[in-house]
């Protein structure tokens, strides 16, 4: 992972998260530089924000791009992949606070979480609890398009079926709702870094 990249072109930027994760699954690493790129630096800015000492933050940082690297086919489709990473970072931020304070480090069975993965279980946890705060606020329109495919795992036919809109409407307010949710889950995981 230490071959130099060219700069990423406008299309590159643009990309799909998922399509880039395919690739990453399939061990692209410029699949992976693209999407480091991408999100590294939120991902940064929020553990500035949790941890007190800059070592722990590139430690933590280099952690959770390592789990992107190793684990991409772990994040579930239908979760945002920003979503997924701020839900890793918070994990490993609990960990690294626990660790340089000498405190036991918090497992699953206290946040009542019984997985054969404790982090997994606990990632699923979080991502479940965050993305229904960030759906909640979204406009009407979009919400219900977006509860009823994340949730209800309804297809693009059957949406557009129960509500009686076009499908290609279904995929805008999809599309547009995505946008949307990746905005407030970054703001509902920076508001939580600011309280702790």
């Amino acid at each position: 992972m230490s071959r130099h990249h060219p700069h990423p072109t406008t299309s590159e930027l643009y990309t799909d998260d998922q399509d880039l994760l395919n690739r990453l699954i399939d061990n692209d690493q410029y699949a992976f530089f693209l999407l480091y790129s991408r999100y590294s630096p939120r991902i940064k800015s929020y553990l500035q924000r949790r941890l007190w000492r800059s070592d722990l933050v590139d430690e933590v940082l280099n952690d959770v791009m390592m789990v992107l690297w190793q684990k991409a086919s772990s994040c579930p489709e239908k979760v945002p992949l920003l979503a997924w990473l701020f839900g890793i970072a918070r994990l490993k931020s609990y960990r690294a606070l626990a660790l340089a304070a000498g405190v036991e480090v918090v497992t699953a069975e206290a946040w009542g979480v019984d997985e054969e993965d404790p982090e997994e279980g606990l990632l699923k946890h979080e991502q479940q609890f965050i993305l229904q705060r960030a759906i909640s606020q979204l406009p009407p329109d979009e919400s219900q398009v977006l509860t009823r495919f994340i949730f209800q795992g309804h297809s693009h036919r059957e949406i557009a079926a129960q509500l009686d809109l076009p499908v290609n409407t279904v995929k805008t307010r999809l599309r547009r709702a995505r946008h949307h949710l990746q905005t407030r889950v970054e703001m509902l995981n920076q508001n939580a870094a600011n309280r702790s």
